[in-house]
């Protein structure tokens, strides 16, 4: 005879099944209609539309050294150069603010979420891990990001998340995701000081120097590729400088719209050139990496002595590091909140505590993103959410603390739900 509880557990993994199915249907039902009534921020858009035609006319290489207005690392640009061969083939050309192009970052998004859906999977409670999946799923930020805005910003930070979800387990692997994320995006470096303090106290504590070898060893294989590929085609310089060296310093305002501490809460305008002196004898820009530094200190001193389960360790301290990232330094744009956003909404699957900054978080990064799209940023419309984020930053560096004596959840409660 079947064990009732056995026929319980299999009638409620086919309805979660079922629900799965009809989020996913759900998710890309509403980013085609956002795809289609909002064509975004033009600009962005055709810049990629003109790039990956670069690219399919000329090949990476060629086209970094034709095209000097490619800023972004190759992994996105060779992404959109096969769609754009598969548009193509179906007789379809890719045009800035229509689906026929923001068709790709919705299967970018439709990607991320089925990782979601897996590394949710852990997760006991079926009602707690839908609840976490629908938020991210249907998170309007997100969707207006990819499916209005027209960015990709979810790539980048969903192999940030990857590799940070893998370093304890499948350290190779999480080397080779991290290559991969610093090729798809510069600011993807945001969380190699987690990931580096992570294996450097392993190496301290435990003298466990497998896993240091190992995450180098993966990090370095994308590179060798993509370094041998550009240096054969004789653009290896103009790649480095024009996606990584050049990116650096070339906006010097106090912040890009971005809703940091920048944006009037410093006192501080935010059409002030960085390069600007403060009474104490520093400039905004030197001012602002040294509140960063700060904010790395406290996070690695956190990751170091904190007792919590690993995986919980990395996900808190690289949500509040994006962040911090994200508030702290000048010249900010709108959508480097993106990571943060995504970490918090991860932490949850191990935190229900982290529900406040998640939905925070949400709401100011979706604002923040229409405001820029509306034209419409002035001080009466952003510095509330420049408020909001602070505290949301502050909220972060406190259940830090709080939360680094703390031992880790014992296996049972895990698997009973307590996330």
């Amino acid at each position: 005879m079947n064990d009732p509880l056995e026929l319980e557990s299999i009638a409620d993994k086919r309805k979660f099944a079922g629900f799965v199915i009809l989020l996913v249907l759900c998710a890309a039902a509403v980013r085609l209609a956002l795809a289609e009534q909002y064509p975004g921020f033009i600009s962005d858009q055709r810049l990629f539309v003109q790039w990956m035609e670069s690219v399919r006319d000329l090949g990476l290489g060629g086209a970094f050294a034709a095209n000097g207005q490619i800023n972004y690392p190759p992994l996105f640009l060779w992404i959109m150069s096969l769609y754009g061969d598969l548009l193509h083939a179906l007789g379809i050309s890719a045009n800035a603010g229509s689906v026929s192009f923001k068709s790709l970052l919705i299967l970018i998004d439709l990607a991320a979420i089925a990782l979601v859906i897996k590394l949710a999977s852990s997760v006991g409670n079926y009602n707690w891990r839908s609840f976490t999946i629908v938020l991210f799923a249907l998170n309007p930020a997100l969707m207006t990001d990819s499916a209005v805005w027209g960015q990709v910003d979810i790539l980048h930070s969903m192999l940030m998340l990857l590799a940070v979800i893998w370093l304890p387990r499948r350290p190779f692997m999480s080397g080779i995701i991290f290559a991969l994320a610093m090729l798809t995006k510069f600011q993807a470096i945001t969380v190699f000081p987690v990931i580096g303090i992570w294996l450097l106290t392993g190496l301290a504590k435990e003298r466990k120097f497998r896993p240091l070898l190992m995450w180098a060893a993966g990090f370095v294989c994308p590179w060798i590729a993509t370094l041998g590929y550009f240096g054969a085609a004789g653009s290896l310089g103009k790649m480095i400088s024009q996606a990584y060296t050049d990116a650096v310093g070339f906006y010097t305002s106090a912040t890009m719209n971005a809703m940091n501490i920048w944006f009037y809460v410093m006192g501080t305008d935010p059409n002030t050139p960085d390069t600007e002196y403060m009474a104490i004898g520093i400039t905004i820009r030197n001012f602002g990496f040294l509140l960063l530094f700060l904010a790395v200190v406290g996070i690695c001193l956190y990751i170091y002595r904190s007792r919590e389960e690993s995986i919980t360790v990395l996900l808190k301290a690289s949500a509040s590091l994006c962040l911090a990232f994200f508030m702290l330094p000048t010249e900010i744009h709108e959508r480097y909140s993106i990571p943060a956003l995504v970490f918090t909404l991860l932490v949850l699957l191990k935190d229900k505590k982290w529900t406040l900054p998640a939905g925070l978080l949400t709401l100011t990064v979706l604002m923040n993103l229409i405001i820029v799209l509306d034209d419409n940023v002035n001080y009466g419309t952003g510095v509330w959410m420049a408020i909001v984020n602070l505290f949301v930053l502050l909220w972060m560096f406190r259940s830090l603390w709080t939360g680094a004596g703390r031992d880790p959840v014992p296996a049972a409660a895990a698997k009973a739900g307590d996330a």
